[in-house]
């Protein structure tokens, strides 16, 4: 893929912006709360924590992809970031949905680094990976992984019931029992029952859906702005590069030929002066024979360019090379150089600009002249 510097800023933009607004909730939250280990066991926590880990190691990427010239964001850190994003929109979605308009506490939930965690981060890193994010293709088979970081964390949920030491809430979300209750060995079944049809229904339906409408917006943004613009057979670096040598190598004896007329009309001033040596009563008597001789070496030569380069004299009409410079028809947004008569591009090239100056250099090179067309293929020059 040719690497376009303008994209790979977009999503270092992108990430900056996303580990910018993460660091600052997560501060807050530090600052606001003495417990730490208490507000790591929230769903809410987790997601923030892990989209901003995600962009801040894409960040570096970016980076050193900018820096190296080269696509440095694998598919592995897009998926990993597109879980990330599906975690905290699942966040955002339930606090939208069903915490806040069932809020019968007094815990605000727009508040300080809440604010933050529930709806800036969410919706920023969700707008980051679709609109900012294109740069690496993340495959079919990838979008619904996020639906195991939902299972996960509920199967986490369930098992800290069992694990949880005496007298210690085991449903902090309330969503059973009333939050903060202990729950009794005897309800642990419907707690477990309830608890994992809860999580099941968000990693399906948040998990799955969310992974791939995400997948999807991203997938029309890659093929926007760089499936469009960067044709498939100019990734690999092949097609330019393998063409230009070989039809270099098979053009360039071509000029061979204008040295076997001129052997024509040499030889046999040089016949004539070995002959100019002996009496002239002799040159008299044979004088045929001067121009018998300069026949043989003459006919001896043409073989041998015809054997070397092939030689068809109605190809670049008589030794002339006219390169032409037009659109390349398998690859419509990228200009071609051909030479008149040949069947496959000399190489090519993103702009005509470009192509123009390395026909140009040919020119200057091995002579000959060259033709443009337009973007609807009429000649212009």
């Amino acid at each position: 893929m040719k690497f376009s510097k303008k994209h790979f800023v977009v999503g270092l933009i992108g990430n900056l912006l996303v580990c910018a607004l993460g660091l600052t909730g997560i501060i807050m939250l530090m600052l606001e709360n003495s417990n730490l280990a208490e507000t790591m066991k929230y769903f809410t926590t987790l997601s923030n924590i892990l989209v901003t880990l995600c962009a801040f190691v894409n960040l570096i990427l970016y980076a050193v992809s900018i820096s190296k010239k080269k696509n440095y964001v694998k598919e592995f850190f897009q998926v990993m970031k597109l879980i990330s994003v599906v975690a905290v929109a699942i966040t955002f979605t339930i606090v939208m949905v069903y915490l806040a308009p069932n809020n019968s506490t007094n815990f605000d939930l727009f508040a300080g680094s809440q604010l933050f965690l529930h709806v800036i981060t969410p919706i920023a890193a969700v707008f980051s990976f679709i609109f900012l994010e294109y740069q690496t293709k993340i495959r079919f088979r990838f979008f619904y992984f996020p639906v195991f970081f939902a299972l996960a964390y509920g199967a986490f949920y369930i098992s800290y019931a069992f694990l949880a030491p005496a007298g210690t809430a085991i449903d902090w979300y309330g969503f059973i029992f009333e939050a903060g209750a202990r729950v009794a060995p005897a309800d642990l079944t419907k707690f477990t029952l309830g608890s994992f049809l809860l999580f099941l229904g968000e990693s399906l339906g948040g998990g799955l859906v969310f992974g791939f409408v995400f997948w999807l917006l991203n997938k029309i943004m890659n093929l926007i702005f760089i499936g469009y613009t960067v044709a498939p057979e100019v990734e690999e670096g092949s097609p330019a590069e393998a063409q230009e040598p070989v039809s270099e190598e098979k053009e360039e004896p071509v000029f061979e030929e204008k040295p076997v007329e001129e052997a024509k009309e040499e030889a046999p001033e040089e016949v004539k002066e070995e002959a100019s040596d002996e009496p002239e009563a002799k040159e008299e008597k044979e004088p045929g024979i001067a121009e018998k001789l300069p026949a043989k070496p003459a006919s001896s030569e043409k073989p041998k360019t015809k054997r070397n380069v092939n030689y068809n004299p109605n190809k670049y009409k008589d030794g002339v090379r006219v390169y032409h410079i037009s659109r390349s028809k398998f690859m419509s947004k990228y200009w071609q150089v051909k030479l008149a008569g040949g069947e496959k591009a000399i190489k090519i090239f993103p702009t005509q600009a470009e192509a123009i100056t390395y026909a140009k250099e040919l020119v200057r090179k091995q002579g000959g002249s060259i033709r443009i067309h337009s973007m609807k293929g009429q000649l212009r020059k």
